[in-house]
C-alpha cells in the first residue's frame, strides 16, 4: 500500500499543471468592448479562436480584428484552386454553419481568427493582448465563450481548451445619438 501512495504522489507531482486561457471583456469606448486574451500560463501559445460574443439588451453591430497575427478566418476566408487567398474575409462566421450564433446586427456573433506563420523563420503571436473589438447599439452586458463545435480554443500543439468566460457590463451611447440634446432647442 506504501508503494502506491508513493507512485501516486510521484506522479501527481510530475503531472502538468493544469493553466487556462482566460478572456476579458473591457469597456473601449463609443460603444466598442474589446476582447482579450491570456494563455502566459500556457506552454504553447494560441493557434485559433472560436468564440461565442453576446450582448443582452442590444446589436452587436460591427466587429474588427485587433491582433494582426490572428488573419486567418476559417468561417470566411476564401482560397482559389491554385492555393492563393482571394479575399481573407472576416472573423464573423456565417450564421449559416450549424452552432453558429445569428451573426452582425444581432445579439450574437460567433468568430473564428486563425494565426499562421512560418516556424522558425517567425515569431510566434504573442500569449497575451486585444483579439479583437466589437461594437454594440446600446447598453449591455457584452459575455464572450467558446465555441466548442469549432473547437473553442485551439493551443499550438493542437489540444483544444473551454476558456475561462468573462462576462462584463458597458455603457455605451448608440451610435448616432446626441448626447443631452435640449428638446426645446433647435
Amino acid at each position: 500500500m506504501k508503494k502506491i501512495i508513493l507512485l501516486l504522489a510521484v506522479m501527481l507531482m510530475t503531472a502538468p499543471a493544469m493553466a487556462a486561457v482566460t478572456l476579458e471583456v473591457a469597456d473601449a469606448g463609443g460603444g466598442w468592448a474589446e476582447i482579450s486574451f491570456d494563455a502566459s500560463g500556457e506552454a504553447d501559445f494560441v493557434r485559433a479562436f472560436a468564440l461565442d460574443i453576446t450582448a443582452d439588451d442590444a446589436n452587436i453591430i460591427a466587429v474588427e480584428a485587433v491582433d494582426a497575427n490572428y488573419w486567418v478566418y476559417p468561417g470566411s476566408i476564401d482560397i482559389n484552386d491554385a492555393g492563393e487567398v482571394n479575399d481573407v474575409g472576416s472573423p464573423v462566421a456565417d450564421a449559416g454553419y450549424p452552432g453558429t450564433l445569428e451573426g452582425l446586427d444581432s445579439n450574437g456573433v460567433t468568430i473564428e481568427m486563425g494565426a499562421l506563420f512560418e516556424e522558425g523563420v517567425e515569431d510566434p503571436p504573442a500569449d497575451s493582448g486585444v483579439l479583437l473589438k466589437v461594437q454594440v447599439d446600446g447598453a449591455c452586458t457584452v459575455c464572450v465563450n467558446g465555441n466548442a463545435i469549432r473547437g473553442n480554443i485551439v493551443m499550438a500543439d493542437a489540444s483544444s481548451q473551454d476558456p475561462v468566460e468573462d462576462c462584463n457590463t458597458i455603457d455605451v451611447t448608440p451610435p448616432g445619438c446626441p448626447l443631452d440634446v435640449d428638446s426645446d432647442d433647435d
